[in-house]
């Protein structure tokens, strides 16, 4: 584990735009199927400042996996209840794969004008370097959001698909799962199956920017 401050400055920045679009976005989807809360509270905003969890923030210094504070939801005032619960969760790592695709086109045209322009200055390659990551890191934390864990955004996917009865007995071991997760992600455990599936969303990615690609291809 490097923990340069060169590191976690890197780390600092890509929790500063990440988090503040994926807790954006749970603020949003609520607000528009039916629950302002947090809208009222001051939630639905890209200042990252107003999402920022300690533990979560350390984690993805630590670790490069985090979570921002949960944006208060109240399932009583959505317009469909359960299903819009599940919709607002899933809001969250959606954002995170728009903003991967986004990212991943800026990086393309702006190394391509970067190449033909034979530009060569250490700080636009930082600056691209850093694009780069910010994508990546963007896809691997809707993926580790997607896991069915409570209170991570997949549990409530999992809610919705389970009977009552079942979701009720993994909620009564909540606490213990989270643990265990955290655990789990601090050893490096789940590192393989978080990196395969992340490297899975990349190549989706690359083949929905592929137009953009052959574009680039044409005007240089």
């Amino acid at each position: 584990m490097n923990l340069s401050l060169s590191n976690i400055l890197i780390g600092a920045i890509m929790l500063l735009t990440i988090m503040p679009v994926h807790e954006y976005a749970h603020a949003w989807a609520a607000d528009k199927l039916g629950d302002g809360s947090a809208r009222l509270s001051g939630r639905m905003t890209l200042n990252p400042f107003a999402h920022l969890d300690l533990v979560g923030s350390i984690s993805f210094l630590l670790v490069g996996i985090g979570w921002g504070k949960p944006v208060p939801v109240y399932m009583r005032n959505l317009n469909h209840p359960k299903r819009d619960m599940m919709l607002v969760a899933l809001a969250g790592p959606a954002s995170n794969v728009v903003l991967t695709i986004l990212l991943m086109i800026v990086y393309k045209v702006l190394s391509a004008i970067v190449v033909a322009a034979g530009i060569q200055n250490y700080i636009v390659n930082i600056l691209l370097w850093v694009i780069l990551m910010i994508a990546q890191t963007s896809a691997r934390w809707a993926v580790f959001n997607m896991l069915p864990v409570p209170p991570l955004d997949g549990s409530r996917l999992l809610e919705y698909l389970l009977p009552w009865q079942a979701y009720a007995k993994i909620e009564q071991y909540q606490q213990i799962i989270y643990i265990v997760m955290l655990v789990l992600l601090v050893t490096g455990v789940l590192s393989v199956p978080l990196s395969f599936l992340t490297n899975l969303l990349l190549k989706l990615v690359s083949l929905i920017t592929l137009p953009v690609d052959l574009l680039l291809g044409v005007l240089f």
